[in-house]
């Protein structure tokens, strides 16, 4: 998960609790290159640990402020669910 340093001055990050799941969100923006691919200036990382200590990541890029908001917001609705 992204730490905050100068280097990402639009830095955010929100962590929430939800149904004995912890939810960590970080976006931020910087152009980033992946090889000869560009991608993007939006970066959106998501980390669910549940209360049993399972974990699920996400990562997504967005060219636009609009489609990062949206990633964001898709990620807040996300619940995991332990198996039985």
């Amino acid at each position: 998960m992204p730490q905050p340093t100068q280097s990402l001055p639009e830095y955010t990050r929100c962590v929430e609790s939800r149904g004995g799941s912890e939810i960590t969100i970080v976006h931020y923006k910087r152009d980033e290159w992946a090889g000869d691919g560009y991608l993007g200036p939006y970066h959106v990382f998501a980390e669910y640990v549940t209360s049993s200590g399972r974990l699920l990541q996400a990562y997504a890029s967005a060219k636009s402020l609009d489609v990062m908001e949206s990633l964001v917001a898709s990620l807040r609705t996300v619940t995991v669910r332990e198996q039985e």
